[in-house]
Parts: C-alpha cells; sequence; structure tokens
C-alpha cells in the first residue's frame, strides 16, 4: 500500500507549510511557485468552472470568502476597464446647457424696479 496523500492532504500540508513561512520567504520563494501553479493551463480551467467545488471535510468557508473577494476584484477591474474606455465626458457647453435648469432666465427689470 503507497503512502500517496490525497489532494485534500496535499493542499493542506502545502497550505501548513506555507503559513509556517516568514512573510518574506513566502515573497521571495512560495509567490512564484503560486503563479506558475495557477498559470496552468489545467488549473486556470479548473479555476474557470461556474459549478461549485465539492465540499471537503475541512470548513471551506474563508477560502469561499476569497473566492467571492477575488470574484469582485475581477468585477472592478472590468468595470474600471469599461471606463476607461468610455468616451470622454461632454463639453463645457453641454455642461452649461445642462445646468441652465439651476439657474433660469431672470424676467427683464421693470423701470420701477431698476
Amino acid at each position: 500500500m503507497s503512502n500517496v496523500p490525497t489532494p485534500s492532504q496535499a493542499f493542506e500540508n502545502i497550505l501548513h507549510m506555507i503559513i509556517c513561512t516568514s512573510p518574506d520567504i513566502q515573497m521571495a520563494k512560495v509567490k512564484p511557485h503560486l503563479h506558475t501553479f495557477i498559470s496552468h493551463p489545467i488549473i486556470k480551467e479548473l479555476i474557470g468552472q461556474s459549478d461549485a467545488p465539492a465540499q471537503a471535510d475541512v470548513d471551506t468557508s474563508p477560502n469561499l470568502d476569497l473566492q467571492k473577494i477575488q470574484e469582485s476584484l475581477q468585477q472592478l477591474s472590468k468595470a474600471v476597464e469599461a471606463l476607461k474606455k468610455a468616451p470622454p465626458p461632454s463639453s463645457n457647453k453641454d455642461t452649461k446647457a445642462s445646468k441652465s435648469h439651476l439657474h433660469p432666465p431672470q424676467p427683464p427689470l421693470t423701470h420701477s424696479q431698476q
């Protein structure tokens, strides 16, 4: 019988090792490997699937929270890109015309009002 860990056990071990390292080592040694991992086409496909992941025996609520944050960030990034591509705001003439309702024209002064 082999001692090959399940995917869940393997990820738990990796996460435990990452948590146990200092932030400097995490940034220098772990981050590049994570980028390589998530850039792999199979991993991209798995992450991009709209199906909900199978429930694991461990508490996954932090992972779900992180996923929601990542999805929100992606939506915000798309919105920012759309705003960057939008036409520039209208000219000052249009702005003045649109604000004319704020200061309606006054009737001419009569001789007694002058």
